[in-house]
């Protein structure tokens, strides 16, 4: 994460963030259909890599929000995200 994060200050996000989104979903294939356990983890590597998606998409938000109210679209964003956490954090403990 401490890597691929300031690539989102570096790279176009509008491209990144697809694309991370993508390498998270093979990555999630690939772990359930893992032949082997070096493949599992090689996958669960992967996987674990490119699930900074999150972190990336609030800074997106902030760049892509209109210029009279930035500061609603982002807050929106980070709210959404928290609820999210909360939730399955709900759904994790029942």
């Amino acid at each position: 994460m401490l890597l691929l994060v300031p690539l989102g200050d570096v790279l176009d996000r509008r491209r990144f963030v697809p694309v991370m989104l993508l390498t998270s979903a093979v990555a999630l294939l690939l772990c359930a259909l893992a032949p082997s356990i070096g493949v599992l983890l090689l996958a669960l590597g992967v996987l674990g890599v490119t699930t900074i998606s999150g972190q990336v998409l609030t800074p997106l938000a902030g760049d892509l929000a209109g210029a009279y109210l930035p500061g609603d679209d982002l807050s929106r964003t980070t709210n959404g995200s928290k609820c999210r956490f909360m939730d399955s954090e709900r759904h994790f403990v029942d």
